[in-house]
């Protein structure tokens, strides 16, 4: 189903999905036990997790949303020749999603402020 070379990048790639639990870790002490994870369109915080949930959980969901993206793109009979564009954006997608997604949760609940740069890569 996945030549060696895509074997070795979706390894690649679901370890750069687990990123933020390291990154986590580090911070533990510094995150709240309650986190927001989800603002409305104004910005005020509507949705909240446990750190824990944000931590651990929010990455697992994005590697198996991940795999299964990867599952499907890899399924498909009518795509077996694919141009290793699309499949590499595929395979980084997810990655960059999930460690941009963690670097605004961190920066946000441990008190500071996102800079702009932060900010519009969000938007």
């Amino acid at each position: 189903m996945f030549k060696k070379e895509n074997r070795l990048n979706l390894i690649l790639s679901s370890l750069a999905i687990l990123l933020p639990m390291a990154a986590g870790l580090i911070f533990w002490d510094r995150l709240p036990e309650i986190m927001p994870r989800h603002w409305d369109i104004s910005g005020q915080a509507d949705g909240y997790s446990s750190k824990g949930f944000v931590v651990f959980v929010l990455p697992l969901i994005m590697l198996a949303s991940h795999w299964l993206c990867i599952l499907v793109t890899a399924a498909d009979r009518k795509n077996r020749i694919q141009n290793k564009k699309v499949y590499n954006m595929v395979l980084w997608i997810m990655p960059l999603l999930t460690n941009t997604l963690a670097v605004f949760f961190y920066v946000i609940n441990s008190g500071r402020e996102p800079s702009l740069s932060i900010t519009l890569i969000i938007i």
